[in-house]
């Protein structure tokens, strides 16, 4: 992507230095112990499932993670649970919403992850009565996407401020992104914008983007930095980041995450391994599960190379594709040209 000349070091366009510094920085006191109030405390809240799909770093390494989400604040802790119980319960129907019954005595250990007192949890069907589950979030309309750029103490995502907007939006004039994709995907019926410009202390969204800083280390991991991120946005802008935006993409420091990117199902949030937030087919394939696509599967998860839901690449403008014509039937973008034999 085009990278804009005047592009800051480290603030958004306009913002002084020592202004993005002091934003950048202002909840790291309210993280600065994230790990160490994480480790071994009870879980004693209901474990609502929030599933995502994680794209791995070579083919055959993607994976299924399941959180514990908090529907009011947002934060979602993963769960250690093995993946044979995750496979089975995706195949028994697991969806976003339900609840899992992971028992009294459940704690967040050091890992940062929800260890369940029951190893072998039921699930109780709330998603479709609360409307979530596999139904389509809607497609047509206004969309407002965030993007956080991530710093730790020990690494950062590697792109500005502007070179994010730039990436995400096409606001310095990158010709190709997720906004120009999805209304040229959509023709128009699904209209992708910046999130609204904030300003709360020295927490600023500008150009639909904002920096969040932790204490955190890479070798946290993202089961950490994720709900560490969330927390952060919270209190900076004093409300929850669900309100933020639609969608809020988290653009992590190189080696945070073992994959390249995932999203939550019928979600809000997507979290990206460093300059995958740039490329257009990973954005797309992310704000696609957002609003619960799931994957294209010709020749296996993520070999696919029919439309955006298979296969991601690493390259920021290409190529140009949309959706496959299963996944347009779903979106419903072309209802006047669907026929049924």
């Amino acid at each position: 992507a085009p990278t804009p000349a005047s592009a800051s070091a480290s603030s958004s366009p306009g913002l002084p230095r020592s202004a993005g510094a002091r934003r950048a920085n202002a909840n790291a006191n309210a993280n600065a112990n994230a790990n160490a109030n994480a480790q071994g405390r009870p879980f004693e809240a209901e474990c609502i499932a929030a599933v995502a799909e994680v794209q791995g770093a070579a083919p055959g390494t993607d994976s299924t993670k399941i959180s514990c989400n908090n529907e009011s604040t947002g934060v979602m802790t993963d769960l250690d649970i093995d993946k044979e119980w995750v496979e089975k319960a995706r195949k028994d129907g697991l969806e976003p919403g339900d609840m899992i019954a992971i028992g009294k005595g459940s704690t967040v250990g050091s890992d940062g992850k929800v260890h369940p007192s029951n190893s072998n949890p039921k699930i109780e069907k709330w998603g479709k009565r609360k409307g979530q589950g596999r139904k389509l979030a809607s497609v047509e309309g206004q969309k407002t996407i965030l993007a956080v750029k991530v710093v730790l103490s020990d690494g950062t995502y590697s792109n500005t401020e502007s070179q994010l907007s730039d990436a995400v939006f096409g606001t310095f004039g990158d010709p190709v992104n997720i906004k120009s994709q999805y209304e040229a995907c959509s023709h128009g019926k699904l209209q992708v914008s910046q999130a609204p410009g904030r300003t709360n202390g020295d927490n600023i969204i500008s150009n639909g983007v904002t920096t969040i800083t932790l204490p955190n280390l890479v070798s946290d991991t993202d089961s950490f930095v994720v709900p560490a991120v969330t927390t952060a946005l919270n209190t900076a802008f004093g409300t929850p980041a669900t309100n933020l935006a639609d969608h809020v993409m988290y653009c992590l420091p190189p080696g945070t995450m073992s994959g390249i990117a995932y999203a939550y199902v019928n979600g809000w949030n997507s979290v990206y391994s460093d300059l995958w937030c740039n490329y257009v087919s990973a954005q797309m394939h992310e704000i696609g599960h957002n609003i619960n696509l799931a994957h294209s599967n010709e020749a296996g998860a993520y070999k696919d190379q029919t439309g955006m839901m298979g296969y991601s690449y690493g390259n920021s403008d290409t190529p140009l594709m949309c959706f496959n014509n299963a996944k347009n039937w779903q979106l419903g973008w072309f209802s006047d040209r669907q026929r049924v034999v």
